[in-house]
């Protein structure tokens, strides 16, 4: 053994300083070597397409567009840098989001819940793009990609304020709109819906003018319907935020899922509609008393008229010259249907200070007597003057109601 020792011990201590000279000289060598054997490179531009995993696609979706990264500057092994180099300079690069990415060390969830995954030299170390043994020394593009959790929504269906009970010129009374449908389904990233319960605030522009350019519709009363792409949606009115209304799928009652666009295609408002009335005088129109069956006494041997009849009027039974009624224009003409006209004075309805008539004698009842008025007509066989009766109003602002003083006995 002291053949051994004596080699081993020389080997540290026989030629001592050249030993030293030459492993300075192999350190020295490989370190030349390999700096040879690394190189940065500049990848002036690259084109991301983030991508979802198709595993999470169901409950994520993706917000960011395709982007361009700028300025960037790798460094590496020689050979797999000038690879690379090649492969990204000016070309598009897939980088596919899976489950692991949208959480830390790549992605942070930020206080609105939107997940933001920054392109910063952490995200190209994955092996999807330049791999660990490559180093990101310079990145000019400050952005991030950024992806939402999916929720669905149920939202009821309205329409704006300035379509409920709208005046126009063409028509009587107020218009109501309504929606075509109760309500949807939305789905879209959660941050989009700012408040509960979600809405979809339905609204026509100008629609003072669709309605005085709206095909008529026959006879007094019908329906106006806006449809066709002409009902637009007021996001901001419905507490979705606009700006993400590209990523929403709308789902109506036993349809498909809608993006925005064709949806809007699908919704209407309707209103019911009667056409404005014009005022004319009746030059002439019976007047026709009708009793109930209880009520058997004379109204004008206890009672003298007043306002608006007269007691020369009622003793006539006809009325001249002073009853207005309102009706649509097209039946101004009709002498036929005019002439068939009655007035009917309902004493079966009347009433008195102490309300109702009943079936009460004349002696019974108090000193001022009011009895509803009401058109009709005489000859009840003519079908259609049964039908344009009801186009037909008293032209008064209150119920028409007669007035009879009791006759002092």
């Amino acid at each position: 053994m002291s053949w051994f020792s004596g080699f081993f011990i020389g080997l540290f201590t026989r030629h001592l300083v050249t030993k030293l000279l030459a492993l300075l000289l192999s350190i020295g060598l490989f370190g030349f070597v390999q700096a040879n054997l690394m190189d940065t490179q500049e990848i002036a531009r690259i084109t991301l397409v983030p991508s979802l995993a198709e595993d999470i696609r169901d409950r994520y979706v993706l917000l960011t567009n395709p982007f361009d990264v700028t300025g960037l500057m790798i460094r590496g092994e020689q050979i797999k840098v000038e690879g690379l180099a090649r492969q990204y300079r000016s070309t598009v690069q897939r980088v596919p989001i899976d489950q692991r990415m949208l959480s830390p060390p790549f992605g942070r969830e930020t206080a609105s819940g939107v997940i933001e995954i920054p392109i910063d030299a952490n995200l190209f170390r994955d092996d999807v793009l330049f791999g660990k043994d490559v180093t990101v020394e310079r990145l000019e593009t400050v952005k991030s990609i950024q992806v939402a959790e999916l929720v669905t929504k149920r939202a009821r269906v309205e329409v704006a304020p300035a379509l409920q009970k709208l005046a126009h010129d063409d028509y009587e009374g107020k218009l109501t709109f309504v929606p075509n449908m109760a309500a949807v389904d939305i789905r879209g990233p959660k941050h989009a819906f700012e408040k509960d319960p979600v809405r979809v605030v339905v609204t026509v522009r100008a629609i003072a003018d669709r309605i005085s350019t709206h095909p008529p519709f026959p006879g007094d009363r019908g329906t106006l319907t806006f449809g066709d792409g002409i009902c637009e949606i007021d996001w901001k009115q419905g507490d979705i935020a606009p700006e993400l209304q590209l990523f929403l799928r709308i789902t109506p009652e036993g349809g498909e899922p809608l993006p925005p666009g064709e949806f809007r295609q699908k919704l209407a408002v309707s209103c019911d509609a009667t056409k404005r009335k014009d005022t004319i005088t009746l030059n002439e129109i019976p007047i026709q008393i009708r009793y109930g069956l209880a009520q058997k006494s004379d109204l004008l041997e206890h009672y003298k008229a007043l306002a608006p009849l007269t007691d020369a009027q009622m003793a006539e039974g006809l009325i001249r010259q002073q009853l207005k009624v309102r009706l649509p224009a097209a039946m101004k003409g009709d002498d036929a249907f005019l002439g068939n006209l009655v007035l009917v004075l309902d004493v079966a309805t009347a009433r008195d200070e102490t309300d109702f008539v009943g079936v009460r004698g004349p002696e019974e009842l108090g000193e001022r007597l009011y009895v509803p008025f009401y058109l009709d007509v005489r000859d009840r066989n003519r079908a259609d003057d049964l039908q344009s009766l009801r186009q037909v109003v008293i032209a008064v602002e209150d119920e028409p109601v007669a007035q009879f003083q009791a006759k002092k006995s």
